[in-house]
């Protein structure tokens, strides 16, 4: 069982995956997101390489435009 809290809530995953398959199950628009993992941001580039238990603490930040 993998243990990660994302955006302050705990969340448990039978199997684990890559960063960016996380962030689409979660209904995210990869072009308008940032991630933040264990205090730093990962670069997007590294989402497809970086598995979700290679960190603990995730925050997920979506840009949206306005005025």
């Amino acid at each position: 069982m993998i243990k990660v809290r994302v955006n302050g809530r705990e969340c448990e995953f039978d199997a684990d995956m890559s960063v960016e398959e996380f962030m689409i199950t979660q209904g995210f628009d990869l072009r308008y997101i940032a991630v933040e993992a264990d205090g730093e941001i990962l670069s997007k580039k590294l989402w497809k390489s970086s598995q979700i238990s290679d960190f603990k603490i995730y925050e997920i930040v979506e840009f949206v435009g306005g005025g």
